[in-house]
């Protein structure tokens, strides 16, 4: 193969050039879309209401009206295929234990708080960190893994349109 560096055209040149911007414009849209469909989506600090479970007739919580539905609830797939993980619950006053404090059903999103739970729900600000999947998310390995080389086979075609256009005769 001939290399035609001293003889490359303005049309190449402009070619390659073109070739340079799509890539810087489309490479980002590409990862960022390829890493919704690999990583899950967290969830930081989600405000929960408590005080429509909290019964100010006796100062306790009301236990049929103390759950709430968080606001990326599994739906479809997800109920089965990828429910929520990684919960925690926290307000001013109070560190909340799972299965003392609140129960949560992951594949719905449901959360009930434990009629029994002996904290201060009243003017705190409760506050829900989760992790979730995101339309579109790929919930097995291995399809995971194929499409981790989209970015790379994207990449290669770039690089070859600008070898090609350099060193076409």
């Amino acid at each position: 193969m001939e290399m035609n560096l001293g003889k490359i055209t303005l049309g190449t040149i402009i070619a390659v050039f073109i070739g340079i911007i799509f890539v810087m414009a489309i490479l980002p849209t590409i990862a960022n879309e390829q890493g919704k469909m690999t990583t899950k989506s967290i969830i930081t600090n989600e405000s929960v209401d408590l005080s429509t479970g909290w019964d100010t007739t006796d100062g306790g919580i009301n236990s049929t009206l103390a759950v709430f539905t968080l606001s990326e609830n599994p739906e479809g797939w997800k109920i089965t295929g990828c429910p929520i993980s990684t919960f925690s619950l926290i307000n001013d006053s109070h560190t909340f234990t799972v299965t003392t404090d609140y129960v949560l059903t992951a594949s719905s999103g449901s959360l009930q708080i434990n009629p029994t739970a002996s904290m201060n729900l009243s003017g705190n600000a409760t506050l829900a960190t989760y992790t979730h999947c995101r339309d579109g998310y790929v919930t097995e390995g291995s399809t995971r893994s194929i499409v981790s080389l989209i970015l790379v086979f994207a990449g290669l075609a770039v690089m070859g349109f600008v070898v090609y256009n350099i060193f076409k005769k």
